[in-house]
């Protein structure tokens, strides 16, 4: 059973205190200077001896074990807000050990909630990473992933391998220079701006397979999360049969409008065969001469 005695206490440290203070009924402690302190309910305290000696058994029961729990109770209770302790254990009651093993419990309990959560968390982390894995590995694009700082490839899926004819071991002992073609001496930032990074919309670039064939590739890359590094994945889309294309298509194009611009030249001509013989001379020239026996133009 406990008393409160409140009384001015000069302490060993010269400060000059006046509080509260929960203590047995009858206690005794060794003051300062050696002489008994009796205190008990009938009295604050008694000093026999030294009326100004520090009482050094309740200073350093209350400044070093009990007050300190207290602060360390109420930090443990408030460490998770959506806990919810009795606040009739709380550690402003008389027994601070209780409260500071109250707190102690809730903090596991706390800590055993994080944990699960994290647990959940990683889970789900795992699970889109095999989801993006996935993704990458059986895209029908060719896809590397690749350091920004040394431009060197991380990462390339199986459709990159069919495409340039090298292997998994060799693109990982490869930078994204070795697949441009032309010198590759370009520095970092250029080739960063080769390879599309941060443009808003791709680029088109010749690269060089292992057989020495230069094709044309479509090319998007955008910047990404990569353990301890800066990376980025680019997906390089073959278009050398639609850009071929196309520039068949433009000399065919060509072709039809000076064919159309000489038969509007001959149109006032009354021969027939003068206005045949300038079509063909001209069509001749846009397709080579190999075509030029078609008619023979004296």
């Amino acid at each position: 059973m406990t008393t409160p005695v409140e009384a001015p206490l000069s302490t060993r440290f010269g400060l000059s205190l006046r509080q509260r203070i929960w203590i047995p009924i009858a206690a005794a402690v060794v003051a300062q200077a050696g002489a008994a302190l009796v205190l008990g309910s009938r009295w604050p305290f008694r000093a026999i001896g030294a009326a100004t000696a520090a009482l050094i058994g309740i200073i350093v029961a209350e400044r070093l074990i009990h007050r300190p729990i207290r602060t360390l109770a109420n930090q443990l209770l408030r460490g998770d807000s959506e806990l919810s302790v009795d606040p009739g254990h709380s550690s402003q009651g008389r027994d601070p050990f209780r409260s500071i093993v109250l707190g102690m419990e809730a903090m596991t309990a706390a800590i055993e909630a994080r944990k699960a959560l994290l647990q959940d968390a990683d889970a789900s982390l795992r699970s889109s990473e095999a989801r993006y894995r996935d993704l990458f590995e059986t895209n029908p694009h060719p896809m590397v992933v690749f350091d920004t700082e040394t431009l060197e490839i991380i990462a390339a899926n199986d459709a990159a391998v069919r495409q340039y004819g090298y292997s998994r071991q060799q693109f990982l002992r490869m930078t994204v220079r070795h697949l441009m073609s032309g010198p590759s001496t370009d520095d970092v930032p250029s080739a960063l701006a080769r390879m599309g990074l941060d443009h808003d919309s791709s680029v088109e670039a010749e690269h060089r397979r292992r057989d020495g064939v230069i094709i044309v590739v479509e090319i998007t890359s955008n910047r990404m999360r990569f353990p301890n590094r800066n990376a980025a994945i680019a997906m390089f889309v073959d278009i050398t049969e639609r850009k071929l294309a196309e520039r068949q298509n433009r000399r065919r194009t060509e072709m039809l409008a000076g064919l159309y611009e000489d038969a509007r030249d001959h149109a006032g001509s009354l021969r027939p065969v003068d206005v045949a013989a300038g079509i063909v001379r001209t069509a001749a020239d846009r397709l080579g001469g190999a075509r030029a026996w078609i008619i023979r133009v004296d």
